[in-house]
């Protein structure tokens, strides 16, 4: 157990008992003991000054986003590298590589055969590489993204990297970002917070909050990346500190909503005044913005403005606002948008906050009605389970005292409960043990692309909704799923498949697996090419929900009626090699599983890449962007859900 002291001290007790003889007599308690083990472990929490930070008054930055894109306009090189290992170099002769491009969202089936080239010495020794002009395919008028599959052949065989694959035996390459990319000085005259008012605020709050060294480092790490992602005028971009920004440079109202929440979750903990100024200044940025107008916009920029091209600006019945030519257009519409301002601006203190719940209310009703992309901004549906489940969760939080009235509402009502019937259904119409990840495909488009890289609409989305969620949300999901079955289901065949699918999971320890988005995922983080669907590999929010289910298992134990001895609880229990079927044993070994996914996925992190998007397949090290602000959320608030759990090793 572990005691707190108010000199920030912690003394942590561990005692270690035999089992007392069955018939004691009054007199025989003592030598009943045959061991009892103290050991105390004192340590104190650095003594660190709250820092005094002034918020400077928002400011136009303009100027300084037009610099940020200018500098990013090198040119893409278009090849890939693609590595034979050593183990197949004695076994043939002589190598030919086919690349082959799948456009994913394509009008219609596209497959293109690229090229041949023969194998040339690689750059490590004792391997081999192909090095493969991707030109051609832009000459071709390919449509993109695409899909990367590499056929090599030699001596009759075949072997093949294809996205996702569990099979793959080739390692491809990418080209490295566009020069003048990865200055992150062009992203500083844009931020709120200079290097040092970051890094005191950072190891302040970890300090505070945090009593394990290990984890504080996590803590303040994460957190002082976070704070980079804070622009002069209120804009929360997707990345952070230190980060090259481009293509990253934009406010996707998913990760802002999240960051600036976060931020009043912090202010709640600490008292610390400037997190409750970063999310007011968010807010203002937000109302002065395209959100109002178009709360399910899949992003703006940092001026504020949505980016829709001019053939989709009509659909969306939105004004056309310049753009600039190194800007990326956004796509399509997501509707988790309308759910995360719902939670903000409930929270965020204003006079005006009813009269915007109303609206945004309305603007979630109509979101319902139309389809849109998932979290991952790749499958375009009219239900997602990760945005219904957020939806309902936003409704269910306006039984506050301080909007019930909008709660009573019975148009409110009425939502909440087609939103159910929602996840409902995605639960009903499953051909699987698990829920649908998506109902209502909006295209055949998008049924071509289920079919190639998610055939069973299995998502750890959704198990980063449920842990999302809180306690009267997930208790509403649970009786829309007749219990904890379809996530036991759920996560099981999620760690199955990433066993199966990333070669660091089949060597990791204590029952641990780190998760990607979903199977066979394409997607590699390098957003510097348009060849970007290779192979995906863990992410380390995905992960981290793992971690997250078992912990929020553990709580419900006492609350949710749980038969252990049969049906998917069972499997669930021997999946994680838990013999007992008390319920107190039960949770203390999903708590030490929890722990001990927590501890395998930061173990990864470094100073470079405190917050990365994702980690290697095969050996873990930090891939994508370094510094998001998603990834440094679910970092920090896990790390402070588990920070007083006990270690295997206590």
């Amino acid at each position: 157990m572990v005691v707190e002291l108010p000199t920030g001290y912690s003394i942590l007790v561990m005692l270690s008992l035999q089992t007392i003889r069955n018939k004691l007599r009054p007199y025989e308690y003592l030598p009943s003991i045959s061991l009892l083990l103290l050991v105390v472990s004192c340590s104190k929490a650095p003594q660190i000054p709250e820092p005094q930070i002034s918020l400077p008054k928002p400011s136009d930055i303009a100027k300084e986003y037009e610099n940020l894109l200018e500098s990013c306009q090198g040119e893409r090189r278009n090849w890939i590298q693609v590595e034979v290992p050593s183990d197949l170099l004695g076994k043939v002769s002589d190598f030919k590589v086919h690349a082959y491009f799948h456009a994913l969202e394509a009008p219609k089936n596209v497959r293109l055969v690229l090229l041949q080239d023969r194998i040339r010495p690689g750059s490590k020794p004792g391997e081999l590489s192909a090095l493969v002009d991707l030109s051609e395919l832009e000459r071709s008028g390919g449509y993109g993204p695409y899909a990367l599959e590499m056929l090599l052949s030699a001596d009759g065989d075949t072997w093949y990297s294809s996205w996702g694959s569990s099979g793959n035996m080739l390692s491809i390459r990418l080209p490295e970002r566009p020069s003048g990319c990865e200055d992150a000085t062009h992203l500083e005259p844009l931020q709120l917070l200079d290097p040092q008012q970051r890094s005191s605020l950072a190891e302040y709050t970890a300090a505070r909050l945090i009593t394990s060294p290990q984890n504080r480092k996590v803590v303040s790490n994460a957190l002082y990346s976070l704070l980079g992602a804070f622009l002069r005028n209120g804009a929360i971009i997707a990345v952070g500190a230190d980060a090259a920004a481009h293509p990253y440079h934009y406010n996707w109202p998913r990760d802002s909503f999240i960051g600036a929440t976060f931020m009043l979750e912090l202010f709640n903990k600490t008292g610390v005044g400037v997190f409750r100024d970063l999310a007011l200044r968010h807010r203002e940025f937000v109302l002065g913005s395209d959100l109002p107008q178009l709360p399910s916009a899949q992003r703006v920029n940092p001026l504020g403005y949505a980016l829709y091209p001019d053939a989709v600006l009509a659909q969306y019945q939105l004004m056309p606002w310049p753009q600039h030519p190194q800007e990326h257009a956004a796509w399509s519409l997501q509707h988790d948008g309308p759910a995360h301002m719902l939670k903000f601006f409930r929270l965020a203190p204003g006079s005006d906050r009813n009269e915007l719940l109303s609206d945004l209310l309305k603007s979630l009703d109509s979101s319902t009605q139309r389809p849109g992309r998932d979290l991952w901004e790749e499958i375009e549906a009219k239900s997602h389970i990760y945005t219904s489940m957020l939806q309902l969760d936003a409704l269910m939080g306006l039984s506050a005292d301080s909007t019930q009235e909008l709660a009573a509402l019975d148009d409110t009502q009425a939502l909440k409960d087609n939103i159910l019937r929602a996840i409902q259904a995605m639960r009903r119409k499953s051909p699987y043990r698990h829920p649908l990840s998506h109902l209502d495909l909006s295209s055949p488009a998008m049924e071509r692309k289920i079919r190639r890289t998610k055939s069973t609409l299995l998502d750890s989305a959704l198990i980063g909704a449920f842990v999302n969620m809180h306690g009267q949300s997930r208790a509403e999901v649970i009786e829309a799923f007749h219990g904890y079955q379809p996530l036991f289901d759920a996560f099981i065949e999620l760690d199955r498949r990433f066993i199966e699918e990333y070669p660091i999971n089949k060597s990791s320890p204590e029952a641990t697996v780190l998760w990607g988005r979903y199977p066979n995922d394409p997607y590699n983080g390098h957003p510097y090419s348009p060849f970007i669907f290779t192979q995906g590999g863990p992410w380390v929010i995905s992960s981290l929900w793992r971690a997250r289910f078992l912990l929020t298992l553990a709580e419900d134990l006492k609350t949710v009626p749980f038969t252990w001895d049969r049906g998917s609880a069972k499997r669930f229990r021997e999946h994680l090699q838990i013999e007992s079927e008390e319920i107190d044993e039960i949770g203390a070994a999903l708590r030490l599983h929890a722990k001990d996914q927590f501890n395998r996925v930061t173990s990864f992190l470094t100073d470079a890449a405190p917050a990365p998007e994702q980690l290697g397949r095969r050996t873990g090290a930090p891939g994508g962007v370094n510094h998001l602000v998603w990834t440094a959320v679910e970092l920090i608030q896990t790390a402070i859900d588990f920070d007083k759990l006990p270690d295997r090793s206590e």
